[in-house]
């Protein structure tokens, strides 16, 4: 929760490009379902009807949405583009500005290379964390409603039985949120520190070939790159169990709908 505070008081600074970042989110939510529907019109139009005319009227219709979705896609991708960049520039300028302050003797003792490479890797994490997070949630939940609203309409019963698996989905998103953020965390922070043994190593080339002690940088690196693979294949890990437990969720619903239908029509 602290986190998702921290990043709001920089998100908010920027409120109006948020709002439209927002907004297009929700315009190709809409635009979404829109499709499914006409969809669904114009297959009832092939098995029910003749007329060409309709035919052509679904046609521009289905361009028009199209084209309309295509530009919110593009809006939206360049918007969220903009406020990354934004509020990641703001936090590591008050990262500076703070540091400025900090006494001559820490900034002597710290790893300029690793600290740089570790606020523009933790500031990007932080503000795509953040967006990412919201956006899941807030159109997850729009979909949710707008979705459980039609089943009722259709069906009572499936919609009972998908409440269920979507409060199942959401225990399963808390469960593996926290994980997650700190497997990331910990491959970002490995990743740091080898681009910083990286650099070093290519900082100190003329001093490493004059007392031949390239293997002791070789072995350094080697050590660094191992812990950042470690930790991306203990993220990819639980990653895959977040997915398949998503997958299962949503094939079981996909089988409910299936069969409930099924059983209405036979």
């Amino acid at each position: 929760m602290r986190l998702i505070k921290f990043s709001k008081e920089y998100i908010y600074k920027y409120k109006l490009l948020f709002d439209l970042f927002i907004a297009t989110v929700i315009f190709t939510t809409n635009l979404t379902f829109f499709q499914v529907y006409i969809s669904g019109f114009f297959i009832d139009f092939l098995i029910g009807c003749k007329d060409v005319k309709l035919l052509y009227k679904y046609s521009i219709v289905f361009g028009i949405v199209s084209i309309l979705g295509i530009i919110a896609n593009v809006l939206n991708g360049y918007v969220g583009t903009k406020i990354q960049g934004l509020v990641s520039y703001k936090m590591s300028k008050n990262i500076f500005e703070h540091m400025i302050h900090l006494p001559d003797s820490y900034i002597k003792s710290i790893d300029t290379t690793y600290l740089s490479q570790r606020i523009n890797t933790d500031c990007n994490v932080v503000i795509s964390f953040f967006i990412d997070t919201f956006i899941n949630v807030f159109v997850n939940f729009f979909v949710f409603v707008i979705s459980l609203f039609i089943i009722i309409k259709l069906d009572i019963r499936i919609a009972v039985i998908l409440s269920i698996l979507a409060i199942i989905y959401f225990v399963v998103y808390i469960l593996f949120r926290k994980p997650l953020y700190n497997k990331i965390f910990i491959h970002k922070e490995n990743s740091s520190a080898f681009f910083s043994s990286f650099f070093e190593c290519i900082d100190n080339i003329e001093f490493i070939k004059r007392h031949s002690i390239i293997e002791i940088y070789r072995k350094r690196l080697d050590r660094s790159f191992t812990k950042v693979m470690s930790s991306l294949l203990d993220y990819q890990k639980l990653q895959s169990a977040v997915i398949g437990s998503d997958s299962i969720i949503t094939t079981l619903a996909t089988l409910i709908v299936y069969i409930v239908g099924a059983s209405c029509i036979l």
